[in-house]
């Protein structure tokens, strides 16, 4: 069976063994309201700075059905810590997107505050996990768990009623959803940290670096009732759109499932991100480290505001790192009314993409077509990124051209 949890933590915050002490105590908790013989996953390996996770360490987080992160300052300036959270996300985000519309998303990344946020320095993916801590008291928000732990002499009712609630929220998170194992599983060079604005204990990236290997994939589709003004059905979208949307409804799953699928085949590491305003800024931020970004656009959500008008802007920005996919389904009678209005205001939302010879830009119309032309245009954008890296990187690219035999 499956480890119900994978316990995430920083090694410096468990010089005391508190860590294991928790690890102990829930994981006993767990088995005696499951009646299971299963032990949750608690990794006790230290490792050198650029040191590969162990085996053990992999399988783990490739099995386990719930993620529990010890949070403290030293546990969101840890990379290992960081890579171990995006490897767990990434997963959730893989399986939510094969849920259909209407399914609850699963809650699956369970944050235990173990030293609380004193200088207010936690990265903002902290804040994304919603987690109900009224639950746990007023002195577990203050004092962090650490210290019931540490004090537990003074703190032994509010160690046991944490044990007793958050035990059952493990369980009730875990047994509606079975996540699916990476059919092949990204290594440790090929993540980065959820943590992105911290700074890496890892030495620095050289010419051969993987960074592009890492690719954003931005879903441009609106919600259900989004369309309901430009559309007749509108079944193909959810409730939160973006890779929730299915383009080839009913004969393939989710956007996010399908892009997952072939980031995994092209050894590519799948990280979705959420469209807003600042999405030019973040796409301009991941040409500048080096970062492929995929767009993947429903060309009936480019009917409407603000989709269609921040595409447009992108298309003006001429990126060398993105790769832009236009699904349309041929299958669906109301898009086969419309194909030619459809093609036109695709044609005209990316009039400059349009006209380029790169291969980085494509309309499909098919489930098996975007597959195959969604690897054609990540390797082309990652070919394209690399040539320039290697164009800046070389000094005689600086030197101004001279012409020879002239006098």
């Amino acid at each position: 069976m499956a480890p119900w949890f994978f316990l995430s933590y920083a090694r410096e915050n468990n010089r005391d063994k508190y860590v294991d002490e928790f690890f102990k105590d829930l994981n006993g908790r767990i088995r005696d309201l499951t009646g299971s013989n299963e032990d949750s996953f608690f990794d006790t390996t230290t490792l050198e700075v650029g040191q590969p996770w162990p085996e053990a360490t992999t399988e783990a987080l490739q099995s386990c059905r719930c993620f529990i992160p010890l949070c403290s300052p030293a546990y969101f300036n840890s990379d290992y810590c960081g890579e171990e959270w995006q490897f767990f996300a990434s997963r959730q985000a893989a399986y939510a997107g094969t849920l259909h519309a209407g399914q609850p998303k699963p809650q699956l990344i369970l944050p235990v505050r173990w030293i609380p946020d004193r200088l207010g320095c936690f990265p903002s993916v902290a804040d994304q996990i919603q987690s109900n801590h009224a639950a746990f008291g007023e002195q577990y928000a203050d004092t962090g768990l650490q210290e019931f732990i540490r004090l537990k002499s003074k703190y032994q009712t509010e160690y046991e009623n944490f044990l007793h609630v958050f035990a059952n929220r493990v369980i009730d998170a875990a047994k509606p959803h079975v996540l699916p194992r990476w059919s092949k599983a990204p290594t440790f060079d090929q993540l980065e940290s959820a943590f992105h604005h911290r700074q890496s204990s890892r030495p620095p990236h050289t010419e051969t670096s993987n960074d592009s290997r890492s690719v954003r994939f931005m879903f441009v589709a609106g919600r259900r009732d989004e369309l309901q003004p430009v559309r007749e059905k509108v079944d193909a979208y959810g409730e939160e759109g973006g890779e929730d949307w299915q383009p080839y409804i009913p004969d393939s799953p989710r956007a996010g499932i399908i892009a997952a699928e072939v980031a995994v085949q092209q050894d590519l590491l799948y990280a979705p991100v959420e469209l807003n305003a600042n999405i030019l800024v973040e796409i301009k931020k991941a040409e500048e480290e080096k970062r492929i970004v995929a767009i993947i656009v429903d060309g009936w959500t480019l009917q409407i505001e603000p989709y269609g008008g921040l595409m447009k802007e992108y298309d003006d920005k001429n990126f060398v790192n993105c790769a832009v996919i236009v699904p349309l389904n041929n299958n669906d009678e109301e898009t086969r009314r419309q194909k030619e209005y459809l093609d036109e205001v695709v044609k005209r939302t990316f009039a400059n993409e349009y006209a380029k010879p790169s291969g980085c830009f494509g309309i499909v119309y098919s489930h098996d077509q975007l597959k195959k032309e969604l690897a054609s245009a990540l390797n082309k954008a990652r070919t394209r990124l690399v040539t320039k890296i290697k164009l800046t990187n070389d000094p005689r690219s600086s030197k101004m051209p001279t012409i020879s035999g002239v006098r």
